[in-house]
């Protein structure tokens, strides 16, 4: 196994750890002030569609967070392309740190909601999936072949030259459907179309490519 890739825990875990775990301390200081029924689901207005019982939000909000947190963590050892993870550890451990601080913010935002705050969750929603796009999109083309980051299609775990392709064009696609996202939350009744535009072409386009680039490099040899 890579010294890189055993499982031993430092202050960056530690840290990932801390911010997983904020979002249950900060609930726990005002649980007396929360709802007995949590709004903890929006439509793409913004609207509350669904609710959850106290007791089940934070028990769920506690395991995704965790789950997550060690998962990242413990994943690159059971990788069986576990020794490419030294050639992109600082960019992994950079995203994961972005996800659990992505999720626990969510859960903040929720929190602080549930308590009499004017947030639009609509524009939150938003502006954080930019962001997270446009993060991913920035370190994309350094995610090396692996089994549980990146665009992995039949094609790209088949070929690492495809892998290298498809990432590199998916690098700017994620970055432009971030903008695309923060735009989409100070537009109105365009930002659903957006959201899901945006999505589906981030996913949907590199997914194509990787099929295209397969099936020429196949043919080339």
């Amino acid at each position: 196994m890579n010294k890189d890739t055993k499982i031993s825990w430092g202050w960056k875990d530690v840290m990932v750890l801390l911010i997983a775990l904020a979002p249950v301390i900060i609930g726990a200081l005002m649980y007396n002030a929360l709802p007995e029924q949590l709004a903890t689901h929006f439509d793409l207005h913004g609207n509350v569609n669904g609710n959850m019982s106290k007791p089940v939000f934070f028990s769920t909000m506690t395991l995704i967070n965790l789950v997550l947190a060690i998962a990242f963590k413990v994943v690159p050892s059971l990788d069986p392309k576990r020794a490419n993870y030294a050639k992109f550890m600082d960019v992994y451990e950079l995203l994961r740190f972005v996800i659990v601080l992505f999720l626990s913010g969510i859960f903040v935002v929720v929190l602080l909601f549930n308590i009499g705050y004017n947030i639009s969750m609509n524009t939150v929603m938003y502006l954080s999936l930019g962001a997270l796009w446009i993060v991913f999109g920035n370190y994309m083309g350094r995610i090396r072949h692996n089994y549980f980051m990146g665009i992995r299609t039949p094609w790209t775990l088949a070929s690492e030259d495809v892998w290298r392709k498809t990432h590199r064009l998916a690098a700017p696609l994620w970055v432009l459907c971030g903008l695309v996202f923060f735009i989409g939350a100070f537009i109105g009744s365009a930002t659903p179309y957006l959201l899901f535009g945006g999505i589906i072409v981030s996913v949907a386009v590199p997914i194509i490519y990787s099929f295209l680039v397969f099936q020429k490099l196949s043919k080339s040899r």
